[in-house]
C-alpha cells in the first residue's frame, strides 16, 4: 500500500509539472504573439497617419483646384463682358461694369459652402496702354485706309484710264501680249535713256528763249534715276537682297513685299504717330454734321462707314477737342475753325500769287483804283499800282478763306490750290480736294501725343460712362484661405 501511495504523488507530481511546462510554453507564445500585434499596431498607426495626411493634401489640392477653377471660369466670363460699344466703333477691349458679377462662380462651384467674394475692376485704361492697342489695332488696317483714300483721289484719273482707247485694247486682248510688251519697254532702262535723248534734242531745237531749262533738268533728274536704281539694293529679312529699278513693276512688288515684313515687325515711333495720327482722323467725330460727295448729301461717318450718329445719337467736337484740347464745345470749334482759316488763308495766298488770271484782274483793278486815288488827291497822293494789287489779291485771299472754312464745316470739299489752272482741270482738281479732317489731321501731326492719349482716353470714359478699366480682381476668402487671380485683355499684356 505504501508503494501505491508513493506512485501516486509522485504521478501526481509529474502532472502537475506538466502542466506547468505548459503554461510556460503557452505563456511564451503569447508573449510572442502580443510583440508581433504591438509591431504591427505601431507600424499600421505610421502608415494611416501618413496615408491620413496624403489623404488631407490631396483633398486640400483638390479644394484649391476646384477654386481655381471657379475663379478662372468667373474671371473669363466677366472680361467677355466687355464693352461692346467701345470695341465695335473704337477697337478696344474695356471692361463692362455691368458683368461684374459673381453668377458663374456660385453655378460652378461644388465644394464651398461659407466663402466670401471681392470683385473689383482692375488696372485702369492708361494713355500708355492706348497707344499700344491703337499700333496694334491700326498696323494691319494703316495700309488699306490709306490706299483706300488715295483711290477715292484718283477716282476720276481712273475713270479716265477706264475711258481710255489703250486700255480698252488691252481688254480684248485674250494672250495679254500688250501687257507683257509694255512691261518688257517700261523696265528697259536703254529705251528710256533713248526716248529721254530724243526729248533733249527737241527742247534743244524749240527753245529759243531758254525758258524750257528746267525741263531739260528735269530729264537729267530722269536720267539719273534710271541709271542710279540699277546699283540700288535692298536687303529683305528673308532674302540675300535685290536690285530696286524703279521701271520694273517686279522691283516693286518686291518693294512692296519688304515694307510687308517690316509692318509685321517692331513698329516704330515714326509708324506709332502715324497710326495715332490716322486712328484719331477716322475715328472720332466733328462739327461737321454732313458730308458732301458726288452732289449727295449724307451723315457724317467714321472710316467704316457707320454715322456717327449711330454711335452716339448726337453731333459732338471730339477731333476738335483731340486738337485743342478744350473741353468746351464751342470753344474747340472755334479754336479748329481758327487753325483751318489760317492755313488756307496762307494757301489762298500762295495760290494767288502764282495765278495768271487773278494777277491780270487784280492789276485791272489796282490801276483804276489807283487812277481814281490821284484823281481825287488833286495828284496830291500816288499810290503805286503793284502795291494796291497785292492788296487786292490778300484781300481776296482772306475773304476765299473764309468761304472755304465755310464750306469746308459745312461737308464739302476744296481744292487745296485755289489756282485757275488747277479748277479748269477736273481731274487734278479732283485729286487735290480737300475736306475738314484732312486740315484737322494735319494740324494733329504737331499736338504731342501724349496729350492727344491722355484726351482720347477721356472721350472713351464719356463713351463707357465711367473710368475705363482692362481686367478684373477676384478675390475668396474660405476656411481662413484667401484665394486671389487678376487677369487682364491679352492685348495689353506686353
Amino acid at each position: 500500500m505504501k508503494k501505491i501511495q508513493v506512485r501516486s504523488k509522485n504521478l501526481r507530481d509529474d502532472t502537475f509539472s506538466f502542466k506547468q511546462n505548459k503554461c510556460r510554453e503557452s505563456s511564451n507564445s503569447n508573449n510572442k504573439r502580443g510583440g508581433a500585434t504591438v509591431f504591427l499596431c505601431i507600424i499600421m498607426s505610421a502608415l494611416i497617419l501618413s496615408q491620413s495626411v496624403l489623404l488631407a493634401g490631396a483633398v486640400t489640392r483638390s479644394s484649391e483646384a476646384e477654386m481655381r477653377r471657379c475663379i478662372q471660369l468667373q474671371t473669363e466670363q466677366i472680361l467677355c463682358g466687355y464693352d461692346d460699344k467701345l470695341l465695335k466703333y473704337y477697337g478696344m477691349y474695356v471692361i463692362d461694369p455691368s458683368m461684374v458679377d459673381k453668377s458663374v462662380f456660385d453655378e460652378c462651384n461644388r465644394i464651398f459652402d461659407d466663402y466670401d467674394i471681392s470683385l473689383e475692376p482692375y488696372t485702369e485704361l492708361s494713355p500708355e496702354l492706348i497707344g499700344c492697342g491703337i499700333t496694334d489695332f491700326m498696323k494691319p488696317r494703316f495700309p488699306t485706309i490709306v490706299g483706300y483714300q488715295l483711290l477715292k483721289k484718283l477716282t476720276s484719273v481712273l475713270q479716265t484710264i477706264n475711258k481710255s482707247d489703250l486700255y480698252n485694247v488691252g481688254k480684248k486682248e485674250q494672250d495679254g501680249k500688250w501687257s507683257g510688251y509694255l512691261k518688257d519697254f517700261i523696265s528697259s532702262a536703254d529705251k528710256w535713256t533713248g526716248v529721254l535723248e530724243n526729248a533733249e534734242n527737241f527742247v534743244d531745237i524749240i527753245d529759243f528763249t531758254g525758258k524750257l531749262n528746267d525741263l531739260k533738268d528735269f530729264i537729267k533728274d530722269i536720267r539719273y534715276v534710271a541709271e542710279k536704281s540699277a546699283t540700288q539694293t535692298i536687303q529683305s529679312e528673308n532674302s540675300s537682297g535685290f536690285t530696286l529699278d524703279l521701271f520694273d513693276p517686279d522691283s516693286i512688288t518686291n518693294l512692296l513685299e519688304i515694307v510687308s515684313e517690316k509692318m509685321n515687325g517692331e513698329s516704330s515711333a515714326a509708324a506709332e504717330y502715324l497710326y495715332l495720327n490716322q486712328y484719331s482722323v477716322g475715328f472720332f467725330d466733328s462739327a461737321v454734321q454732313k458730308c458732301s460727295f458726288d452732289g449727295k448729301k449724307s451723315e457724317e461717318s467714321n472710316i467704316y462707314g457707320i454715322p456717327f450718329s449711330e454711335i452716339h445719337g448726337s453731333n459732338r467736337a471730339d477731333i476738335e477737342y483731340l486738337l485743342t484740347g478744350s473741353e468746351e464745345e464751342k470753344s474747340a470749334i472755334f479754336y479748329a475753325k481758327t487753325y483751318v482759316f489760317a492755313a488756307r488763308a496762307v494757301l489762298n495766298i500762295g495760290s494767288f500769287l502764282f495765278d495768271t488770271e487773278k494777277l491780270n484782274r487784280a492789276q485791272g483793278i489796282a490801276e483804276v483804283i489807283s487812277t481814281a486815288i490821284a484823281i481825287i488827291s488833286v495828284g496830291s497822293v500816288c499810290v503805286d499800282p503793284q502795291v494796291v494789287k497785292y492788296v487786292i489779291l490778300l484781300t481776296w485771299a482772306i475773304a476765299q478763306a473764309f468761304m472755304d472754312v465755310g464750306k469746308l464745316i459745312n461737308g464739302e470739299e476744296i481744292p487745296l490750290i485755289d489756282n485757275s489752272k488747277v479748277s479748269a482741270n477736273e481731274k487734278l482738281d479732283s485729286v487735290l480736294s480737300t475736306k475738314y479732317r484732312d486740315y484737322i489731321g494735319f494740324f494733329l501731326l504737331f499736338v504731342d501725343p501724349e496729350k492727344i492719349l491722355e484726351r482720347i482716353k477721356t472721350i472713351y470714359e464719356k463713351e463707357c460712362g465711367a473710368t475705363a478699366y482692362i481686367g478684373i480682381s477676384m478675390s475668396v476668402d474660405s476656411k481662413g484661405k484667401t484665394y486671389l487671380l487678376r487677369d487682364t485683355y491679352d492685348v495689353y499684356k506686353i
